[in-house]
């Protein structure tokens, strides 16, 4: 992952969190990271490692740039294998640690700091960095697209991060630093207003680059508000403005939590964790405060190089970062308590839903939701965490348990149901009475005999246990499944520690399972909404067909009527009669643009109605028929293929134009040629609507998601599609 340091004024310790954060990540993650100067203008990123100008030797980013351009004017015809990349032996030092893995793994066991400096400054460095001509080398000489090349070659250089220290301003190969080589933007800026307008400039260019819109990616970028003084008293303010002006940047680092606590959250959070204050002791000199010694107990001015790091970590790691998990208790019952007294119940409701997602005891988990949804009837989410507690409590009072073995993760439960559909829908009744039924009378005798034996440390009652799983179905397995999973005893038998492990394993898997299927179900839910607003069209469109074929209808008389009529006179009237009754055909048609230019509109909008209700019928399905594990999401490019299950989907072609693909859908699991291909040889899907076929007591929904690039390769299209599965 390659992270960006960028600030648009200097002396904002930008080059001071650069440095630090790699310090952290080596010391304390045991990370290998690479530092690349691109700051031409006042270089000094080895300076924090005790070197001096004099102790760089090798040749830095500025030679690699100059050799790109000799290789281009020297030469008609350039190959990638005439060109120059980063090398360990031309350009990097090492700093830290090992710079090269251990021959016994793929990676080193002991992280490292390297450094690739901005060049050798012992080499007439001011002048050849001031004469480089950049408007040749991205107009010219083809420059974007070896800084492509320079990126994908990072690659084999096995780091886990590469930290650009980037120059300040908005310079000439700023591009390069904040839009084309990093994953992640940090944006240092000081409390002025020269700074927070400079930084909101290049946000602005950073958001609307061609570049990201080509690769179909959002930006990521981190704002680091630093040097704010605590004891001056315009510090509270200047946080307040620095929140208005690049809080709207954390929406594209966290989409799970609600756009109503975007304030709270940005301010009590975000900026609480990575405000640089002002501190005295490190003001002066260059300082990595970070080494091998332990980290002190209490928070001081380091927390915030610390919380900095663990985003960018779990950026790298998961995609995003999780805010609502760090928000408290106390907090979402402050949220809550100004939120009723504003008169914002909906609000309240999301905090009191939040408060009860913490809860490990049912009772008051069951207390906060009802909350919730007191002051907000309609809140879906807290309606089924509601549900589930209560269920949670019912299972409890009958098993005389008096723990909690098998609820879910609430942050889990918390991601999955958000935007699920309203408590009054059938998708939502009919939930409540499939989980009150679920219960049968055997299945909890047996669920019981489990809880039964688990509460003695014996082998033989283990055993048991585990052979009364075969008789449990259903969710009852499943909850069984994982409290034998859980259960802490120890067994000093092969066979029942083997089992446990495999039970471990499924368990995991249950867990993914739900999940994903509760996903699901509230990704369909919002489709289900949104089609069903648009049901309403169907009926207007076929009074549009019935009008239509009434016409087209009369149409085909006039035609029979002409060719067997004599009389002239006759004749005039009949072909004045057959242009009216087209000219009636297009006024219709007009109106309906879907089908402006059709060459067969009457087929064309009996087409569309048939495709409509069948992606209707297809939506409006209740979620026990989804099944566990789908949709499965993937891309491929041309040529290539994609294996779900048994259902084997190649594509053949894909057309940005109209935002479709050719694929070949075929039940088989190879890529041999396909004797009995479903819909056809070629079956075309387009953005928007989706292909449903049927196959071994299934219906499939394969639906094209868009036309973007292949993975991290701007300049190779691939088709993102979803396959629904569902039961019959």
């Amino acid at each position: 992952m390659i992270i960006s340091f960028y600030s648009y004024k200097g002396g904002v310790g930008r080059t001071q969190l650069c440095a630090n954060t790699a310090a952290y990540l080596y010391f304390k993650k045991d990370k290998r990271i690479l530092l690349w100067d691109w700051d031409f203008e006042a270089p000094g990123l080895h300076y924090f490692f005790n070197l001096k100008n004099k102790d760089i030797k090798k040749n830095g980013t500025i030679e690699l740039l100059e050799e790109y351009m000799n290789t281009m004017r020297s030469k008609d015809t350039v190959a990638s294998s005439d060109l120059q990349f980063i090398t360990k032996e031309d350009h990097i030092m090492p700093l830290l640690g090992s710079s090269t893995p251990n021959s016994s793994s793929a990676r080193s066991t002991r992280g490292c700091i390297d450094l690739m400096a901005a060049g050798n400054y012992e080499n007439d460095f001011s002048r050849r960095t001031n004469a480089f001509d950049w408007f040749e080398f991205y107009s010219m000489m083809d420059g974007a697209n070896y800084i492509e090349l320079v990126k994908s070659n990072l690659e084999k250089l096995d780091y886990d991060y590469i930290f650009i220290d980037s120059r300040t301003g908005i310079s000439d190969y700023s591009g390069i630093c904040n839009i084309q080589l990093p994953d992640i933007n940090v944006i240092v800026a000081a409390p002025t207003l020269q700074n927070f307008e400079g930084c909101r400039a290049i946000v602005s260019k950073i958001e609307n680059a061609e570049y990201y819109k080509i690769k179909n990616q959002e930006p990521k970028i981190l704002p680091i508000l630093s040097r704010l003084d605590s004891s001056n008293p315009k510090s509270t303010e200047w946080a307040t403005r620095f929140s208005e002006y690049f809080r709207h940047l954390i929406l594209k680092l966290d989409e799970h939590f609600d756009r109503q606590f975007l304030p709270e959250i940005f301010t009590d959070i975000y900026c609480k964790g990575t405000f640089l204050y002002y501190t005295p002791a490190i003001s002066a000199g260059e300082n990595i405060l970070f080494d091998e010694g332990p980290l002190p107990v209490k928070t001081d001015y380091r927390q915030s190089f610390i919380t900095i790091a663990e985003y960018i970590e779990s950026l790298r790691d998961d995609g995003y970062i999780s805010f609502y998990r760090k928000i408290d208790e106390d907090s979402w019952l402050k949220y809550a308590d100004i939120a009723s007294n504003a008169g914002d119940h909906e609000k309240a409701a999301i905090a009191f839903n939040q408060v009860g997602i913490k809860q490990l005891d049912p009772h008051k988990a069951v207390e906060y939701f009802s909350k919730a949804l007191a002051g907000f009837p309609s809140y879906t989410e807290a309606y089924y965490n509601l549900q589930r507690s209560k269920n949670e409590l019912k299972s409890m009072e009958t098993a005389g348990s008096t723990g909690n073995p098998t609820r879910l993760s609430p942050a889990d439960f918390h991601d999955t149901l958000r935007n699920a559909p309203a408590p009054n829908s059938p998708v939502s009744t009919s939930k409540v009475y499939r989980w009150a039924l679920a219960i049968g009378f055997v299945a909890f005798v047996i669920y019981r005999i489990i809880i039964a034996v688990l509460e003695n440390n014996d082998e033989k009652n283990y055993r048991t246990a585990l052979a009364a799983l075969s008789q449990l179905t259903g969710q009852e397995r499943q909850q069984a499944i994982c409290l034998l999973a859980r259960n802490k005893n120890t067994y000093n038998n092969k066979f029942i520690s083997t089992m446990k492990d495999s039970l471990i394993v499924q368990c995991s898997q249950i867990e993914l399972v739900v999940k994903e299927t509760d996903s699901t179900i509230r990704t369909y839910s919002t489709e289900i909404s949104k089609l069903q607003q648009s049901v309403n069209a169907s009926p207007k469109l076929m009074d549009k067909s019935k009008t239509i074929d009434s016409f087209d209808n009369k149409l085909q008389l006039k035609k029979d009527s002409l060719t067997i009529v004599k009389d002239a006179g006759q004749r005039e009237r009949l072909q004045q009669d057959t242009a009216s009754i087209r000219k009636d055909i297009q006024n219709i048609i007009q109106k309906v643009p879907e089908f402006q230019g059709a060459q067969y509109p009457l087929q064309e909008i009996k087409r569309a109605i048939t495709k409509q209700d069948n992606i209707i019928n297809q939506s409006i399905l209740h979620e026990d028929k989804i099944v566990p594990g789908y949709p499965r999401t993937s891309w491929f490019k041309e040529g290539y293929y994609l294996q779900f299950d048994s259902i084997h989907i190649t594509l053949y072609d894909l057309n940005k134009q109209d935002n479709s693909i050719l694929v070949g859908i075929c039940p088989q699991v190879s890529a041999d040629p396909c004797t009995s291909p479903i819909g056809g040889p070629r079956v075309k899907v387009s953005a928007g609507s989706g292909y449903s076929f049927q196959y071994g007591g299934y219906d499939y929904i394969l639906k094209l998601s868009r036309i973007g690039s292949a993975g991290n390769n701007p300049f190779k299209p691939a088709a993102y599609i979803s396959l629904e599965k569902y039961k019959r």
